[in-house]
């Protein structure tokens, strides 16, 4: 006859799990807290960005009467607000915002200012935009130059300083390039450029790809000699950017499912080396599945991607999907897992060693998890909106809540969530 354990003696059996466990959330919130900045009332957040130290956070908004406003986050309070610039054109209507992007001592905050409008010319939308250099300790604005081109012309979007922070670099046809300072334009339009859609130049190799819809593709040039270095048919692309030295091209592709013979729209990657000047072997495409999102590790070695289905007759499917590991070196998947629901942003640390994720929860809401490099959940917190931008020290992640109030006031919520070694 087996003998009953009394209470005390269940007590001692379950003391070490319940140590373990009471510990294992001890140690969770050890590593990681939470922070929170409520913004005015009444403004969306549209863009955050960490300054280079990582001690402040530039918020930018377009529902306001300023730009946005600087925070310090040791003490959670605010820096400045950052000063709406001065329309030059006299056309501004509803406004919109490229960047922001800190220069690399700190000091100073530039972006670029637009609205659709103006002057019309041969079918083609001119566009009233300035450049914009803000003071980041006053929010002041420092110098505001008025540019205007015909929109396939400009080379005003998605500026950003270079490594020394003495040029401003813009992304746009022909690639810009500009004084950081006095903002005087440095190059000159090229009739190389000039039949391009968009640029996405870099300044650390030199280079620069135009992409071409329907005539050249894209193609990668030498910024000095202006030879053409790599060209691929591209008929239509999602987006491509460098990260380090790779290039990535999310192209779009139309497929049939072999099985139902639906029509499918997605889309996959193409990889090219600008250091090598060689193009790298792709993740595996199979006509039934498409990339959603993708982004590269810090040192450009492995790429994570949210796999799902393809677009049927112009409908997303509702598929899971998968978020897999594809290793550049070793032309391999590292790993790949089934998601309850649909991914649409993922985020690497700086370092390397955490992948945040945004998953589609509604239209509106998302649920943030943060992976090791295995894969394996570290955190979840819902619902957020589609923000999640690390600082530059990988300690910091800053997401935005929406915290909703009476009559048709609500209040967007920076969140930082604050990891400790």
């Amino acid at each position: 006859m087996k003998k009953r354990l009394s209470r005390g003696e269940k007590w001692l059996f379950a003391s070490p799990l319940l140590l373990l466990i009471v510990g294992g959330v001890l140690w969770q919130r050890h590593k990681m807290k939470l922070y929170s900045i409520e913004m005015p009332q009444n403004a969306t957040v549209d863009v955050v960005k960490f300054s280079p130290d990582s001690k402040r956070l530039v918020v930018f908004s377009t529902t306001t009467g300023f730009v946005g406003w600087v925070y310090d986050l040791e003490s959670r309070t605010k820096v400045c607000n950052i000063a709406k610039p001065k329309d030059q054109s006299g056309e501004w209507d509803e406004i919109t915002y490229d960047g922001p992007d800190w220069s690399p001592d700190g000091s100073r905050i530039a972006g670029g200012v637009f609205s659709v409008g103006g002057t019309q010319s041969v079918s083609s939308v001119y566009t009233a935009r300035t450049i914009t250099i803000w003071d980041a300790k006053s929010g002041a604005v420092r110098i505001n130059q008025l540019c205007q081109a015909p929109s396939y012309l400009r080379g005003e979007e998605f500026i950003h300083y270079s490594p020394d922070g003495k040029t401003l670099v813009g992304g746009g046809v022909p690639p810009a390039v500009y004084d950081a300072t006095t903002l005087k334009p440095l190059n000159k339009p090229n009739a190389a450029f000039d039949q391009g859609v968009m640029t996405y130049s870099n300044p650390k190799l030199g280079l620069a790809a135009v992409l071409n819809v329907g005539g050249n593709g894209l193609r990668v040039f030498d910024l000095k000699t202006r030879k053409v270095l790599w060209q691929t048919p591209i008929d239509e692309a999602f987006d491509y950017s460098w990260s380090g030295d790779i290039l990535c091209v999310y192209n779009f592709s139309r497929e049939k499912d072999p099985k139902t013979g639906q029509k499918l729209e997605g889309s996959h990657l193409l990889l090219w080396d600008g250091k090598t000047r060689q193009q790298l072997p792709s993740p595996p495409f199979s006509p039934v599945k498409a990339v959603y999102d993708y982004d590269f590790n810090a040192d450009n070695t492995k790429l994570a991607l949210f796999v799902n289905r393809h677009f049927v007759n112009g409908s997303i499917t509702r598929d899971k999907g998968e978020l897999m590991l594809w290793d550049l070196r070793a032309k391999r998947v590292l790993w790949s897992k089934p998601m309850e629901t649909p991914l649409i942003k993922l985020a690497w640390s700086p370092d390397g060693k955490k992948l945040a994720a945004l998953a589609e929860i509604t239209q509106s809401q998302r649920r943030l998890s943060i992976f090791d490099q295995n894969g394996q959940s570290q955190f979840e917190e819902q619902p957020v909106q589609d923000i999640a931008v690390w600082s530059g020290d990988s300690k910091q992640l800053a997401t935005v809540v929406l915290r909703s109030e009476p009559k048709y006031k609500f209040t967007n919520t920076v969140e930082v969530h604050r990891f400790e070694d």
